[in-house]
């Protein structure tokens, strides 16, 4: 033992023994659930969404099942159900696994003290989709900053939706299912706060999530939970999504996130994403800044704003290829911006497009 050697505290040596042991809770098989808690249609899905053979994705329930390794393989267990199968599969996983949810708790606006909760529950990687979503629908807010006398403009978000999805599915993949206590998120004004009711296992450690961006090895409390989600392209490379947030927010101009806690015995993970602080200044005024034109909207008007004050004169073809939204959507946009007298028209039918007035 060198003078760097240390004992382990007990929540420490219980996630040695996990790990050394080889145990996995969604490895495990369900007391109860047989293979009708399952939803057939969920895994055909998964099937179809990880461009499996179609030949797999015609195969009758209980070979598919098998196939996908959700349930016992030895007689004695034949019939028996995964954990990960639950959380994967069923309608409701937490009617099997108490807390198998998100939770995302928002602070209001109005000056009091009152919070609102909105619980995310199905499958955990439709879970992981529609926390995503919910961010993108009413978390997210830019301005689009064009100084007087300047084509050029810049955006400045509250918070880059890259960190957002890295930590929200990090925290649904990374989950101790077999505590019953939930995911949550805490959206307060000036932050974000991620928790989970348990720490990354061994070797790495909050201290290194606080200083590192790159983690060549690693232990996974849900193997089988990660292939999948990976299968998915909820995340990217392993052990990338710690790096790939912390890069967003830099980009962004928001403050490097936290890690807690800041000690050796607290059973919690929980990272505090802060805002960015230009965003808050402008998002505090009263009134818009001077010499500086403010334009906020809806997002696909967004988007087709940003569009043509980077690219003016072109036409709606031109402006869905770079976008990325169907014409149909451009027109709409375009729509609501002249209506708005933001866009104009000039030129003939054949060589004329789209200005920013």
């Amino acid at each position: 033992m060198n003078r760097d050697t240390i004992l382990p505290n007990t929540r420490q040596e219980y996630e040695l023994l996990r790990k050394f042991a080889g145990y996995s809770f969604c490895d495990d098989f369900h007391a109860t659930a047989t293979l009708d808690d399952l939803n057939y249609e969920y895994m055909k899905e998964y099937l179809v969404k990880t461009n499996a053979a179609h030949d797999l994705r015609k195969l009758p329930k209980e070979e598919m099942a098998k196939m996908l390794k959700l349930v016992g393989e030895e007689e004695s267990n034949k019939d028996k159900i995964k954990n990960f199968a639950l959380l994967m599969f069923a309608d409701r996983p937490e009617d099997y696994i108490p807390g198998a949810h998100v939770e995302i708790i928002t602070e209001s606006r109005d000056g009091t003290s009152r919070m609102s909760a909105e619980k995310f529950e199905g499958p955990i990687w439709i879970q992981a989709q529609q926390v995503r979503n919910y961010f993108k629908d009413r978390i997210e807010h830019s301005y689009t900053l064009r100084e007087s006398g300047n084509i050029y403009h810049r955006i400045v978000k509250n918070w880059p939706d890259i960190a957002w999805n890295e930590f929200s599915t990090n925290m649904i993949l990374h989950k101790n299912y077999d505590n019953p206590n939930y995911a949550g998120i805490y959206v307060y004004v000036d932050h974000i706060s991620f928790a989970n009711h348990n720490r990354p296992l061994p070797p790495v450690s909050i201290k290194d999530l606080n200083e590192k961006t790159v983690f060549d090895i690693r232990t996974y409390l849900n193997p089988q939970i990660k292939d999948m989600f990976y299968k998915l392209h909820l995340i990217e490379s392993y052990g990338s999504g710690v790096r790939r947030a912390k890069t967003a927010l830099e980009e962004n101009g928001n403050n490097a996130p936290v890690f807690l806690p800041d000690n050796e015995t607290d059973d919690y993970t929980q990272v505090i994403m802060y805002i960015n602080k230009e965003y808050k200044e402008y998002e505090d005024k009263d009134t818009k800044p001077i010499q500086t034109e403010i334009i906020k909207l809806p997002k696909n008007q967004q988007i087709v704003y940003d569009t043509i004050l980077n690219n003016p004169g072109l036409r709606i073809p031109a402006l869905s290829e770079i976008c990325g939204l169907k014409e149909k959507s451009i027109e709409h946009a375009l729509e609501k911006l002249r209506a708005k007298k933001l866009v104009v028209f000039n030129g003939n039918n054949k060589t004329g497009g789209y200005f920013i007035i």
